[in-house]
């Protein structure tokens, strides 16, 4: 049996390039993380929108975990507007049960 946890945190990436490792970064990554989580548990990563792995990485996260919010408070300009020059979000997902699991 393999040790679970109620938190998993990431965070990191290439300030230059605003690039998340590949190993931080793959399906095969979130779903070794998964299996590490606790029934309740929430997976948080800090990372940059800006990058062009972003929007797939997104969809990765929503096949392997279902449920994924996408915090972008820390983009936004002082007037309320959200800074599309590519700014850190926080990632969180929760381990929750995914349509895959649903279905099989």
């Amino acid at each position: 049996n393999l040790e679970t946890f109620d938190v998993i945190v990431v965070d990191c990436f290439a300030h230059e390039t605003k690039d998340v490792p590949l190993n931080c970064r793959s399906r095969e990554f979130l779903e070794t993380v998964r299996s590490l989580m606790s029934p309740d548990a929430v997976y948080v990563q800090n990372m940059c929108d800006a990058n062009q792995f972003f929007r797939g990485y997104l969809r990765d996260l929503q096949e392997v975990f279902g449920d994924v919010d996408v915090d972008y408070r820390g983009s936004l300009l002082p007037n309320g507007h959200r800074n599309f020059l590519g700014q850190n979000v926080v990632v969180t997902a929760r381990a929750g049960e995914t349509a895959a699991q649903d279905a099989g």
